[in-house]
Order: C-alpha cells, then sequence, then structure tokens
C-alpha cells in the first residue's frame, strides 16, 4: 500500500483541478484523472472551493504571478497554499496580504527569498 493511498482513506478529498495544457503540448486525452476529480474551467472557480491550493506548473509568460491580487477575494478563507514551483508565481504583495487578512491559514514555499520575505 502507497502513502498516497493510505492518506486518501485517511483524509476525505475531492481533487478539483485546472488543466493549464490546452496550448498543444500536451493533449488531455494523455492525463489521466481520478474519476471523481472535477475540472474547473478558470482558476477563480478553482480558488472558491479549494481548503489546500497547490501550485505545480511551469513558470511560463502564462503563470508568472498566476496568484495575484485580483485572485484574492476568490480565495476560500483558511485555505492552505503551497507552492512547488517558481517563487515568481506569486505575487508577493498579494499573498502576504491574504496571510495578514487570515485568509489563507498558511503557506508553503519553495524558493521563497528567505527570512525578508515577510518583511514589509
Amino acid at each position: 500500500m502507497t502513502w498516497i493511498s493510505i492518506f486518501s482513506r485517511v483524509v476525505e478529498y475531492i481533487l478539483i483541478i485546472l488543466d493549464g495544457h490546452e496550448n498543444g503540448k500536451v493533449s488531455r486525452s494523455s492525463i489521466r484523472f481520478p474519476i471523481t476529480a472535477r475540472r474547473m474551467d478558470t482558476l477563480d472557480d478553482l480558488l472558491a472551493p479549494s481548503d489546500l491550493i497547490s501550485l505545480h506548473c511551469a513558470l511560463t509568460n502564462e503563470t508568472v504571478q498566476i496568484i495575484d491580487a485580483e485572485c484574492s477575494p476568490h480565495v476560500k478563507p483558511g485555505a492552505f497554499l503551497v507552492n512547488t514551483g517558481s517563487s515568481q508565481l506569486l505575487d508577493d504583495c498579494a499573498i502576504k496580504q491574504l496571510l495578514i487578512d487570515g485568509t489563507l491559514a498558511g503557506c508553503a514555499l519553495d524558493g521563497a527569498e528567505g527570512p525578508q520575505w515577510m518583511e514589509a
């Protein structure tokens, strides 16, 4: 039994996805998601019900600051943010404000600029 299968039995979850691969690089038919996954059409639609926002995307012209101030009103209060990609995927000021006002319960940032990140 894998760690993921153990985790999925302990924590009930629904996978919500936003498929950004419509630019011809990856066909939808080549990606297999669980049958219970719900596909969203927009980032705002994805953020609203998400308890955990996890970014696993490359830095491209389309993904620079993919999470910014325009997204803020759509983030579910109490959500957590995990960014395993480039720090440039996030608008630092918007993320800091979401943390300060309590909309984000917490975040894990790979590639953040160290302790000075939270200053300002």
